[in-house]
C-alpha cells in the first residue's frame, strides 16, 4: 500500500499531475487528506513567524498513524507493507512520522508497530521541530530505504533543502537515494517516473 501525501493547499481529490496513480491489482494507493485546512485547501501544519507550528506538526502526524492503521486493518496489511510519501509539504510531514515513530509504543496488543517498508520524498524538505524527536538509529536499524528527489530550480524549497535531507540521512546510516532533476517545484511526470522506477526496484 501506497500512502501518498497532498502537498500545501493541494486537494489530494483531484487530479495528481506530479505522481501518477501506481495503483496495480497488487498495490493500493492512498491519499489521505489532512485535517487541517485554510481558505484555500487542505495543509498538514501552517507556519507562523517562528516557522512551522509544532502542535500541528505533531496532530498530523497522529492522525496519519490513525489513517495508516485503519486502512492496514481494511485491507488486512501491516506497517511493513505500506510505503509512505508525499510531494513538498506532504513529503516532509511523510519523513517527519518515519522517522520519529520507527519504534512507537506498543499496541493495545501488546506488539510494537512495524517500520515502513520504504519513504520518498519529492520537493519536500527535513522537518526541525524541538517537539518532534526523531529515532535515528532505530530507523537506520530497521533499514528502511528512502527516496529523495528534487528540482534543481525549486523556487518554493531550494534544491539545497533536498540535498541536505539527503545527506543528513546519509550521515545516519540510513540507505538513501537522491535525484536532482531539471525543473522547479512542480516536477510532473519525471519525479512520477523516478518514484515508479524505485518503488519497482
Amino acid at each position: 500500500m501506497i500512502i501518498a501525501l497532498h502537498g500545501h493547499e493541494d486537494d489530494p481529490a483531484l487530479p495528481d499531475d506530479r505522481l501518477t496513480d501506481l495503483a496495480t491489482t497488487e498495490c493500493v494507493v492512498v491519499r489521505p487528506r489532512s485535517a487541517m485546512t485554510t481558505d484555500v485547501g487542505p495543509v498538514w501544519f501552517r507556519s507562523n513567524e517562528n516557522g512551522p507550528i509544532e502542535a500541528e506538526i505533531n496532530a498530523s502526524i497522529t492522525q496519519l498513524e490513525c489513517d495508516i492503521a485503519d486502512a492496514c486493518t481494511a485491507r488486512g496489511l501491516r506497517r511493513n507493507q505500506v510505503v509512505i510519501g508525499g510531494y513538498s509539504q506532504g513529503g516532509a510531514i511523510a519523513l517527519a512520522l518515519a522517522l520519529s515513530r520507527t519504534n512507537p509504543p506498543a499496541t493495545t496488543t501488546g506488539r510494537a508497530v512495524d517500520a515502513f517498508a520504504g519513504v520518498y520524498v519529492v520537493s519536500g524538505w527535513l522537518l526541525h521541530a524541538d517537539t518532534v524527536r526523531y529515532d535515528m538509529p532505530g530507523f537506520a536499524a530497521s533499514k528502511t530505504p528512502v527516496l529523495v528527489v528534487h528540482g534543481i530550480d525549486d523556487e518554493v524549497v531550494a534544491a539545497q533543502h533536498g540535498r541536505s535531507t539527503a545527506r543528513f540521512l546519509e550521515r545516519n546510516g540510513v540507505s538513501v537515494d537522491y535525484l536532482e532533476l531539471p525543473g522547479g517545484h512542480h516536477l510532473g511526470s519525471p519525479a512520477a517516473s523516478a518514484v515508479s522506477s524505485w518503488l519497482n526496484s
